[in-house]
C-alpha cells in the first residue's frame, strides 16, 4: 500500500518524503539515544549522591552508636528531613537491630533487608552503606529515597526532545523544498521535452543542459 501511494505522487513529493523520512528517521534514532543516556546517568548520579549522603550522616552518628546515645542518632537523621527525596532512614546497630529512624508511610524499614550497597525497587531507591570507626563496622545506615526528581527530569528531558524533533523536521522541511528543485527541476524540464518530441513528432527538440551533472 505504501508502494502504491509513492507511485502516484509527483516526483517532487516523492524527493520531499524520502527526505523527511531519512532525516525524521535519524532524528529519531538520536533523540532515543540521548535520553537513555540521560537516563542512565540520572540513576547513577542519585545512587552516587544519596550514597555520599548516607556515608556522611554514618561518619556523623558514629559517636552516638559508641555511646548508645539514641536521641543524638534520631536528631542526626532528622537533618535529613530537609531533602525532599529522603523518605525513610534508618541507623542500625552492629546487631542488625534498628538504632534510629525516621520513616514515612508506604517506605517500610523491611525494605532495607538484604540490601548491601543499592537497589531499585519499584517506588524508588535503596540505600545501605556501613557505618566504620577507625575502620571497623559500628553499625549500618539504610536511606530510601524517591524517584520523583528523575521522573520530573525525564519528563522535562521528553519536552525538550520533542520540541527539537519538531523544529528539526521542519527545518528539514523547509530546506528539501528548497533545494529538491535543483533535482527534481531538470527532471521535469526533461519529461516535458520528451513529451513535446513525442506528441510534436519534433525530433529537433533538445534539453537545455543546466549543469556539469548527470
Amino acid at each position: 500500500q505504501m508502494g502504491s501511494l509513492l507511485r502516484n505522487l509527483s516526483i517532487k513529493r516523492k524527493l520531499t518524503f524520502v527526505t523527511m523520512l531519512t532525516t525524521c528517521t535519524a532524528l529519531l534514532v538520536a533523540c532515543v539515544l540521548f535520553a537513555v543516556y540521560d537516563y542512565v546517568t540520572a540513576r547513577e548520579n542519585l545512587v552516587r549522591e544519596t550514597a555520599t549522603m548516607a556515608d556522611i550522616v554514618g561518619g556523623n552518628s558514629t559517636a552516638a552508636l559508641s555511646f548508645e546515645d539514641h536521641d543524638a542518632a534520631s536528631t542526626i537523621l532528622g537533618r535529613l528531613r530537609s531533602q525532599g527525596n529522603i523518605r525513610t532512614a534508618l541507623i542500625f546497630d552492629p546487631a542488625g537491630d534498628v538504632f534510629a529512624a525516621i520513616v514515612s508511610p508506604d517506605w517500610p524499614k523491611e525494605q532495607c533487608q538484604g540490601v548491601m550497597g543499592s537497589r531499585f525497587i519499584d517506588s524508588g531507591l535503596v540505600v545501605v552503606r556501613p557505618i566504620l570507626l577507625n575502620g571497623d563496622p559500628v553499625g549500618s545506615i539504610c536511606l530510601q529515597s524517591d524517584l520523583v526528581a528523575l521522573e520530573a527530569r525525564v519528563r522535562r528531558y521528553g519536552v525538550i526532545l520533542a520540541l527539537v524533533l519538531l523544529a528539526s523536521s521542519l527545518a528539514a522541511l523547509l530546506l528539501s523544498a528548497g533545494l529538491q528543485r535543483l533535482i527534481s527541476g531538470p527532471i521535469l524540464r526533461l519529461a516535458h521535452t520528451a513529451r513535446a518530441v513525442s506528441t510534436d513528432r519534433n525530433y529537433g527538440l533538445r534539453a537545455e543542459k543546466q549543469s556539469e551533472d548527470e
